[in-house]
């Protein structure tokens, strides 16, 4: 939703992409400070406006997997040649 957390999720993905070392392309910081990452940290989106865009550089695809305790968001950025099948 608007002003609803939607950049809390870009910015813990951006954090994830960056330290996974893929390109980021597009990343905009926000105007004001937001509590939950500095300006270095945080990846603002704006519904036709601002996006955050990361590149898949690998031979593969990646899962992207999103989790939340209620409290703090975290992201993860798995190669799928590392799960199994069933």
């Amino acid at each position: 939703t608007v002003g609803g957390g939607v950049c809390q999720i870009s910015s813990t993905m951006y954090i994830a992409a960056r330290d996974a070392e893929f390109p980021v392309t597009e990343r905009h910081s926000h105007s004001h400070e937001v509590p939950y990452a500095d300006s270095q940290h945080d990846a603002t989106v704006s519904y036709g406006g601002y996006d955050f865009k990361f590149q898949n550089h690998l031979d593969m695809p990646v899962i992207i997997r999103i989790s939340t305790d209620g409290e703090t968001v975290a992201a993860e950025l798995i190669q799928t040649n590392n799960i199994k099948s069933p």
